[in-house]
């Protein structure tokens, strides 16, 4: 009885920022599930039961304490997200092979089992937080933005965005009195995902990380986990398709590029690319060079010109120099490099370069237990860089594909590089601001939708919502398309999918 004692509120003040979302906690049907999720849960060796029976308990004993709620946002942030679609007839059933071949569409067979343990049971601590600390987030601005954490999983992406801000003004009025705020970037990235999310295009540009020069920002947090510092500029704007966005930030890098250095012509007897060479100069990690080639791959797709396919005779071969293939004419223009030569110096890079884990990384004051860095691969701080790089590889090779008019033959390739991005995007384990900025299930869905298979393209959007992004705009739209059979003049992928 304690474990679930205040599940409903347990005193806990509330108040909605966006006026949203109201669990059904107060159910006696839900509180039972939840105390005989939590006994299974103490059974397998968890401690779930113990730390939700003791804040649960000091909500009780100090109605909306700070700390206790701000645990308590913690302990349930990760939990699945609540079910917030209704079912419609004919979701359920045998899976179709053809357009969900992994079983990971939300038709693979019978209901599951529905989840008491769901983030919904730390929406009252966050909206204590929020409506204690809105008006005087001074108090701590980490605190009033833990409330964003809860906010995003329960489909709440408007209310992340207000306390965000909310939170990061009180961070700017730390700074203007020369004390450093607690989590100050990691503030900011919360803003831009939520933002993001919920389609605010002009909110999430004015607060993305401008890329900068060779050890500019990007290059800066390259060994730190992507929800420490806010996303990239650059895929900010291939989000929302401002593809010119991009070609300028491209044509101001360029312009101000540092030259090559001696070492780096000693390190390449051989010769580089041109894109090896045009990012090398830009960016001076292996993260940031990937950047560019994945936004500026994804830009060469939306030129109107029919992509071109090395075919065996032109091929790189360990006889030829890079020079020599036909799809490297020496140039010093971004303009001149052809999607395929991004496509590959990006694969290299996510081979090659890019590690999941930084163990060398360290930042004062930041600890994990147990191992010697707060970016070791054992931490829940690693930042899977290889894992995120290696979804926008298989998204730029599907907008390469997609590039221009259908054929079957097309249409499987780009079907198979978006499968493969959805597989790996699955394998990238919980954190908030999530890894990657893109979910690849909407990508896969919008594929579906331009190909025809209406059920296929439902299936993903509403998977996406119901195990993913709750309530998320991008999805819903995705579902109404699919339902109206068509995929009208919008799309939930556009670094793939032009309008």
């Amino acid at each position: 009885e304690e474990a679930i004692d205040g599940v409903d509120g347990g005193g806990v003040d509330g108040g909605h920022v966006d006026g949203g979302g109201d669990s059904n906690a107060r159910d006696p049907g839900v509180r039972l599930g939840v105390e005989a999720e939590l006994e299974e849960r103490k059974s397998a060796g968890a401690h779930t039961a113990e730390a939700m029976t003791a804040l649960n308990r000091a909500l009780r004993l100090a109605p909306g304490h700070i700390l206790a709620a701000h645990m308590l946002v913690h302990l349930t942030e990760s939990l699945p997200p609540p079910r917030l679609r209704p079912a419609v007839d004919g979701e359920r059933g045998k899976s179709d092979p053809d357009s969900d071949p992994d079983r990971v569409g939300i038709d693979g067979g019978p209901d599951p089992p529905n989840s008491f343990l769901t983030a919904a049971l730390g929406e009252a601590a966050a909206d204590s937080l929020a409506s204690q600390l809105a008006r005087n987030a001074g108090v701590s601005p980490h605190l009033a933005h833990m409330a964003a954490h809860t906010y995003v999983r329960v489909g709440r992406w408007r209310g992340a965005v207000e306390i965000s801000k909310i939170a990061i003004a009180a961070d700017d009025a730390f700074v203007a009195n020369c004390v450093y705020p607690y989590g100050a970037d990691h503030n900011v990235a919360m803003l831009v995902s939520a933002a993001a999310m919920a389609g605010d295009a002009t909110t999430a540009a004015a607060n993305a990380m401008a890329p900068g020069l060779r050890h500019g920002p990007v290059d800066a947090h390259a060994g730190l986990t992507s929800g420490f510092y806010p996303a990239s500029s650059l895929v900010v704007a291939a989000r929302f398709g401002d593809w010119e966005q991009i070609r300028a930030a491209a044509d101001a890098a360029e312009s101000r590029r540092a030259p090559l250095s001696k070492a780096y012509v000693d390190a390449n007897p051989q010769g580089t690319t041109n894109a090896e060479r045009w990012t090398w100069r830009v960016a001076a990690s292996p993260w940031g060079r990937a950047q560019w080639a994945y936004v500026l791959g994804l830009a060469s797709t939306k030129d109107g010109a029919e992509p071109e396919y090395p075919d065996d005779d032109n091929d790189e071969s360990p006889n030829k120099t890079p020079d020599e293939t036909p799809d490297n004419k020496t140039t010093e223009s971004w303009r001149e490099i052809s999607g395929w030569e991004w496509i590959e110096h990006l694969r290299k890079l996510t081979i090659r370069k890019i590690t999941d884990d930084s163990p060398d990384v360290q930042v004062p004051g930041l600890t994990a237990r147990n191992v010697s860095s707060p970016f070791d691969h054992y931490s829940p701080f690693c930042p899977w860089k290889r894992l995120i790089a290696s979804v926008m590889v298989e998204t730029l090779q599907a907008a390469y594909v997609v590039k221009g008019e259908y054929t079957p033959n097309k249409a499987l390739m780009a079907k198979y590089h978006l499968q493969t991005a959805v597989k790996i995007y699955d394998k990238l384990p919980y954190f908030e601001p999530e890894h990657h900025y893109l979910p690849a299930r909407q990508c896969l869905g919008e594929f579906y939708l331009r190909t025809g298979d209406y059920a296929g393209a439902y299936k993903q959007f509403a998977r996406d919502l119901d195990e993913d992004h709750p309530q998320n705009p991008w999805s819903l739209r995705g579902l109404e398309r699919a339902a109206a059979r068509t995929f009208g003049s919008e799309s939930a992928c556009n670094e793939v999918f032009t309008p």
